[in-house]
Order: C-alpha cells, then sequence, then structure tokens
C-alpha cells in the first residue's frame, strides 16, 4: 500500500512541478498565469512533502509546523488561482456584453 501512495504523489509532484515549469516558459505577463504558477509550484511541494511523509513512515517525518506552512501555502495558491480567475472570467464578460 504505501508502494502505491508514494508513486502517486510523486507522479503528482513531478506533474505540478512540470506545469509549474510549462506556465513559467511560456508566461505572458497576465495575472492568470501567474496565479496558474504559484498554484502549480505550492501543489507541487504539497505532493513531495506528502511523498516524503510516505517514505519516511517509521523513520524522520514532516514536522508539523512545515506541515502546515505547505499546507497554506498550497491552499494560498489554489485561492490565488481561483481568485485571478474569477476576475478574468467577469472582466472578460463584461467587456463582450458592452455598454
Amino acid at each position: 500500500m504505501v508502494d502505491i501512495a508514494l508513486s502517486g504523489y510523486v507522479f503528482a509532484a513531478i506533474a505540478y512541478a512540470l506545469l509549474a515549469t510549462l506556465m513559467a516558459i511560456n508566461q505572458r505577463g497576465e495575472q492568470v498565469g501567474l496565479a496558474v504558477i504559484a498554484a502549480a509550484s505550492s501543489s507541487a511541494l504539497w505532493a513531495a512533502a506528502l511523498a516524503w511523509q510516505v517514505y519516511s513512515v517509521r523513520g524522520f517525518g514532516v514536522s508539523p509546523r512545515i506541515w502546515f506552512a505547505v499546507e497554506l501555502a498550497r491552499d494560498a495558491g489554489l485561492l490565488m488561482f481561483l481568485d485571478s480567475s474569477s476576475r478574468f472570467f467577469v472582466a472578460r464578460r463584461q467587456s463582450s456584453v458592452g455598454p
């Protein structure tokens, strides 16, 4: 069971890191793009911390303080993405409706 969880979290960390890297390479200065980079980076850190926790079940695990900081960073990145994408779509809808 540990091997499945470990491989899943490692795959998630790699996928989120790849998404953040590709978005950073293709960044055009838009706020939504920066929010995607922040959300993907914080999610990659979160998945890596979970992979480390699963890997070190019997040994040194992640400190609760570090764990809370990682969770807060992930939540902040996702909330920043939701906020910027909702503002983007509202502004786009208002501009398409016209005066």
